[in-house]
């Protein structure tokens, strides 16, 4: 069936797109409602339920503030409770291939300063398998491959 004039009306009528700065803050950080929202999930999630969603501070966690955002706006409200989709295409899955991605990243980030502040592990940004985030567990400045691999998983057979 055509389904194009349905689709068209759930995007004239329904879809959401924010540009408010607290949602969407800076480039690859999070912004305070997007860390919130992160904090608001991974105090909720029963870990030994399923598998974490990756809500990184780049993308997914700005979204999901604003779903968390609709949702307690219609609470407040006393609407009747929509069915929001939440399409989350990153994937907690890391690939590794053959070359030794160490190496080549420490040589670059011996060319630009910005790769230096960018190669950190941990904090809030990090893989839905490491840590939550905590004191312990503190953005970093990556000092090697040992922190991360075991986050990887080989695409060669």
């Amino acid at each position: 069936p055509d389904l194009t004039e349905a689709a068209l009306r759930v995007m004239r009528e329904e879809l959401e797109i924010s540009t408010e700065l607290d949602i969407c803050g800076k480039y690859g950080a999070h912004s305070e409602a997007s860390l919130c929202a992160r904090r608001d999930y991974d105090a909720a999630l029963d870990s030994d339920a399923s598998p974490r969603m990756w809500l990184c501070g780049h993308f997914t966690a700005k979204s999901f503030a604003l779903l968390l955002r609709l949702l307690r706006a219609d609470l407040v409200a006393g609407r009747p409770l929509r069915t929001f989709v939440f399409w989350a295409s990153k994937s907690s899955v890391q690939p590794r291939g053959a070359g030794d991605e160490w190496s080549a990243f420490a040589a670059e980030r011996r060319t630009t300063r910005a790769l230096e502040r960018w190669g950190v592990l941990g904090g809030i940004c990090g893989h839905p398998d490491a840590p939550p985030a905590s004191e312990e567990n503190a953005a970093r400045p990556a000092e090697g491959p040992e922190q991360y691999r075991a986050l990887m998983r080989s695409i060669l057979a």
